[in-house]
């Protein structure tokens, strides 16, 4: 019988998952301005990869009708396009309860180590939102992708 060889290193399989972190957000957080942190947490990347976040917002409220949120996501060095700033524009009642749920990337990532996840809240037009409404917090699932 043939011995298999020990294995003592990391394969990395291109587009295999390198790393996956799920963090809460606080609830209740009101903004009424720009850049109220909901989730701040180290991590640390292995580099030529790519960022897949997820995240979901059972109950957030705004104060009018033409408020609407938005986030935003910050790692030094890492770009994240998102844009979310029209996700209830057009819906109305300002006494709706909405939940949200999306779906975004990173722009590829050469060097790893520890960096500074932030994800912000925001709001678009005038008033605030109450993210996280009635103790109901996010959750925001990061996947590192192999190259």
């Amino acid at each position: 019988m043939a011995k298999v060889p020990l294995i003592t290193s990391k394969t990395v399989t291109p587009s295999g998952i390198l790393n996956t972190w799920v963090f809460s957000s606080a609830g209740d957080v009101v903004c009424s301005g720009t850049n109220v942190t909901l989730i701040s947490a180290n991590i640390t990347l292995t580099g030529n990869s790519r960022l897949l976040f997820w995240y979901t917002e059972p109950n957030l409220i705004k104060s009018s009708d033409s408020t609407n949120p938005s986030y935003a996501i910050t790692i030094p060095g890492v770009n994240v396009p998102l844009d979310t700033n029209h996700i209830f524009y057009g819906t109305g009642t300002s006494a709706i309860r909405n939940g949200i749920s999306w779906l975004t990337y990173s722009d590829p990532i050469t060097t790893g180590g520890l960096k500074t996840l932030t994800l912000l809240a925001n709001r678009y037009d005038n008033g605030s939102v109450t993210f996280g409404f009635q103790g109901r917090t996010g959750k925001l699932i990061v996947m590192e992708i192999a190259g």
